[in-house]
């Protein structure tokens, strides 16, 4: 069947199609039999469904069924607090290891001999090398006279 109106047949058959609508399709099916016998088996068929009861379930089943999820519900929580664990755990292995590495590369920045503080500043052109020279030999010398 290749007809416009059939993609408008189940929601004319349930009701979901506004007054305007329905009745173009009510119109169409006066002149159009495909459709017609398209409605009448969506009606037949529908008229089948609601003859059929509901299945009852088994006694027990609900209370089955509330004590498995319960399970699997503690079996998730004890899994996730396992796996937590081990990452707190792992975390705290990794910041130890950072900063004991840290702790053990670092050294202070040794202190500058007067010598090399007095090299380091700018001097004047009438100013002593002989001082700067004293200082380099109390610095080699540790105080002893050479």
């Amino acid at each position: 069947m290749s007809c416009e109106f059939q993609g408008k047949l189940n929601a004319y058959h349930d009701g979901e199609l506004g007054a305007g609508e329905s009745a173009g399709v009510e119109a169409h099916l006066l002149h159009c039999d495909d459709c017609a016998r398209e409605l009448a088996q969506l009606r037949k068929l529908s008229s089948l469904l609601a003859a059929v009861s509901e299945p009852a379930a088994p006694s027990g089943m609900l209370d089955r069924l509330h004590e498995r999820a319960g399970a699997v519900r503690q079996g998730a929580l004890v899994a996730f607090a396992r796996n937590l664990s081990a990452l707190a755990a792992s975390i705290i292995i990794i910041c130890s290891v950072v900063i004991i590495s840290d702790s053990r590369g670092q050294q202070s920045a040794p202190v500058p001999a007067e010598w090399e503080l007095a090299a380091a500043m700018p001097q004047s052109a009438g100013e002593d090398i002989d001082a700067l020279a004293e200082l380099i030999m109390r610095d080699l010398f540790r105080g002893e006279k050479p």
